[in-house]
């Protein structure tokens, strides 16, 4: 079987579909996002891969995925979007499918579990709340999909035609609220289709931890949680539940996270309180509220990749050293 995947943006503008903090980079437990889909694709006996996306994310795909040799499997990377091109992609399949997916959507569905097909139909998946996930299953027997124009494909979760409907539960990072709830559904393993971090250990039910985690003897975490590689979580802090802090992240003493992700490398100041938020480095996005503020102030959140950050906490130990001489 063959799958195509696609960059929504190219075929139409949604407010629903991406926003400035998820892209095709985004990442679900400290892996791109594209990666778990791949996983899934994989696990579905899939072996020939179409990439569909906007030119200047060439590269980053390609450092993302390569040409699929770690999956063995074939992943082809292309910005022609074309109807030619995505037509062609069809009419050439082999398998009883072709499945055509969204790059920021990843519906819990079995290829072997799809419903009986004596007609040779093809079928649109939507989320719970009957909106397309993005995703359809074209048959390879139903030649009037196989010659359907790209737009009319796209769109046809509104207008339906002859493709039946399977409504199934599904991760999404098309808006930071999915995005903080594909987080949180994955820690409390809704979706089996999620692989954890090999690095990644059960240290008591519901608490996952990876490798060079420091976690101060005052500090608690409250199931489910994950904490990524190399974090630091300082004296009184209360993590959890429903928590994620990925990679290299510090959370300094006596702060409070509930509900809510930590992007990689980013601090996060001492005795604040975070709930139902993502904060990524100095950005702090409440997704109940809709807000999203920067903050200017490093000790408040920071950037761990920022050079000045450093050396302002740098700067900042040497003072305390002083003053304690």
């Amino acid at each position: 079987m063959k799958a195509i995947l696609y960059d929504p943006q190219l075929f139409y503008n949604s407010d629903n579909t991406t926003n400035t903090h998820t892209s095709i980079k985004t990442t679900l437990f400290d892996k791109p996002f594209v990666c778990h889909i791949i996983d899934y694709l994989v696990n579905q006996g899939i072996k020939d891969i179409q990439i569909l996306l906007k030119a200047e994310d060439n590269v980053d795909m390609q450092s993302m995925v390569g040409n699929g040799q770690r999956w063995g499997i074939n992943i082809a990377i292309s910005s022609d979007i074309g109807i030619q091109r995505l037509n062609s992609c069809l009419v050439n399949a082999e398998g009883d499918f072709v499945i055509i997916g969204s790059l920021f959507t990843l519906p819990e569905i079995s290829v072997k579990n799809l419903p009986d097909n004596p007609a040779g139909e093809s079928y649109t998946v939507v989320d719970r709340q009957n909106i397309w996930t993005g995703w359809n299953f074209i048959s390879i027997s139903d030649r009037y999909m196989r010659n359907f124009s790209v737009i009319r494909l796209f769109y046809s979760h509104k207008k339906q035609h002859a493709m039946g409907k399977i409504v199934l539960p599904c991760l999404s990072i098309r808006s930071t609220k999915e995005y903080l709830n594909a987080n949180i559904d994955t820690i409390k393993r809704k979706n089996n289709d999620i692989i954890f971090p090999a690095t990644a250990f059960e240290a008591e039910p519901g608490v996952w931890l990876s490798r060079n985690v420091i976690v101060h003897p005052t500090a608690v975490i409250k199931g489910p949680a994950y904490i990524g590689p190399d974090t630091r979580i300082d004296d009184g802090a209360v993590i959890g539940p429903d928590v994620v802090i990925e990679k290299q992240c510090i959370i300094s003493k006596n702060t409070r996270i509930k509900k809510s992700v930590i992007c990689k490398k980013s601090y996060v100041g001492q005795g604040l309180v975070v709930k139902n938020s993502v904060v990524d480095q100095r950005h702090l996005i409440n997704v109940n509220l809709g807000t999203d503020v920067m903050i200017s102030d490093p000790f408040i959140l920071g950037d761990l990749d920022s050079s000045t950050f450093k050396s302002r906490i740098t700067s900042s130990f040497r003072n305390i050293f002083c003053l304690a001489g």
